[in-house]
């Protein structure tokens, strides 16, 4: 008997220890998914003797990491708390993928990038979705390193207020060329802004930061991020500011807030030699609508010419392309002012993979408006947040699929969407199974 009682000791030891150890496991696997989504969008180290190659490779490093943890977390935990067809939407595309490059012999770089790139987001929303995966830990994480980034953001602006030169050509670049995609992370992290102190009382915080940030784009001139910006900060306000008047006037503070930025910003530039006379205004194209012969062109100037290289796009498209694609780069089109890559990532997939790969891609987005959960009270901010990826992946080339520095938090919002759904669904099985 005391034989017994000593090794069902021993096993409940060992228990709590395996339990313990998953426990600390989870709280560094959050915490590094915090730290990768607060320096996601950063490819440059100013004042640091370091050469952005060297970023970015030690960037991947730490992806390679997170992603070696996520698959251990995938493995331990099993797949009975995930959602079957957003996995096998995932399993759809790797195997589009297998089967494209085994017909081509070229690219195959730029096949496992894409192939890594949805393997990533597989276990990465798989991860989100788990129970054992400690989401209110993550948040606090993410309100920490999230709240150093406005910091930095408010010191930045701060120096560009004094018109130093060197951190205005930062700032003009989007820190070493990324213009549009440092524009477009900043705008996801405006709604981390709000979303991650939904239920506090303090509105200053969150709205200080964020015109903080918008500052920035304005000035560096990446108008998708801009936008994306202000739909996140309309859609937030009535929640915020109580009654109509207070959110009128606040909508139009912000809108004479872009506007005049924006003009400071170009002065600013132009007093200090740097830019190329307003080519980087958020503003860019619009006063040419007298040099354009009809709307269709003038949309096509102020798109920096999307319209005429989507509907080059459209026209090249065969039935081998519609049914096969053309292969993962292979999808540059010759328009009046050069070769271009497709800014559409769903276009894109079409031309490069084939009509299958593009219907899995749409089915994978629509996944998350099919669901009818109550469980949660952020939902409709998740959706939000979709909805902008989506309209954003209309108009850039790498993104949602490819460029995971730029959507980190995007996919964020599409597993909590998952998380919540499969919640739900388990309380409603447990009652009826209690019933």
């Amino acid at each position: 008997m005391k034989r017994w009682r000593f090794i069902i000791s021993q096993e409940s030891l060992v228990l709590q220890r395996s339990n313990k150890t998953g426990a600390v496991f989870h709280e560094l696997l959050a915490l590094c998914l915090s730290i990768l989504i607060c320096i996601s969008g950063i490819y440059y180290l100013p004042y640091a003797d370091v050469q952005p190659a060297t970023v970015v490779h030690a960037k991947r490093i730490f992806y390679a990491f997170i992603m070696t943890m996520l698959a251990i977390q995938t493995w331990q935990g099993g797949l009975s708390n995930q959602n079957k067809l957003f996995s096998n939407a995932c399993c759809a595309l790797l195997l589009l993928i297998l089967l494209n490059v085994s017909t081509r012999l070229e690219f195959y770089d730029e096949y496992l990038y894409v192939a890594a790139s949805i393997g990533f987001i597989w276990l990465f929303v798989s991860c989100i979705q788990s129970v054992e995966f400690p989401v209110e830990r993550f948040f606090s994480y993410l309100r920490t390193g999230v709240t150093l980034v406005n910091v930095a953001a408010l010191f930045l602006v701060v120096l560009c207020l004094a018109g130093i030169k060197e951190v205005w050509y930062l700032v003009n670049t989007g820190f070493n060329d990324n213009r549009v995609n440092f524009s477009i992370w900043l705008s996801q992290l405006v709604f981390l802004n709000f979303f991650l102190v939904r239920s506090s009382p303090r509105v200053v915080g969150p709205l200080f930061f964020s015109f903080v940030l918008l500052a920035i784009q304005v000035f560096t001139g990446g108008r998708i991020g801009v936008l994306a910006t202000l739909a996140v900060m309309f859609f937030f306000l009535p929640k915020l500011l109580a009654g109509k008047g207070r959110v009128l006037m606040a909508g139009i503070g912000i809108l004479i807030f872009v506007v005049a930025a924006s003009y400071y910003a170009e002065a600013q530039k132009a007093s200090i030699g740097i830019g190329s006379g307003g080519d980087e205004s958020i503003f860019r194209g619009l006063a040419e609508y007298r040099q354009t012969s009809d709307l269709l062109s003038y949309l096509d100037l102020i798109s920096s010419h999307r319209v005429q290289i989507t509907l080059t796009a459209l026209k090249s498209i065969d039935i081998r392309t519609l049914l096969v694609g053309n292969g993962i780069g292979h999808s540059d089109v010759a328009v009046d002012t050069g070769v271009w890559m497709i800014h559409n990532i769903f276009l894109k997939l079409l031309v490069e993979l084939g009509i299958a790969a593009l219907l899995v891609f749409i089915f994978l987005f629509a996944l998350p408006f099919a669901g009818k959960s109550k469980r949660v009270g952020y939902m409709h901010e998740l959706h939000l947040m979709l909805l902008i990826g989506i309209g954003i992946g209309l108009l850039q080339p790498r993104f949602l699929v490819t460029g995971l520095s730029n959507c980190l938090i995007m996919w964020l919002c599409y597993g909590l969407i998952l998380r919540a759904e499969n919640a739900e669904k388990n309380q409603n099985l447990h009652l009826l199974r209690e019933t």
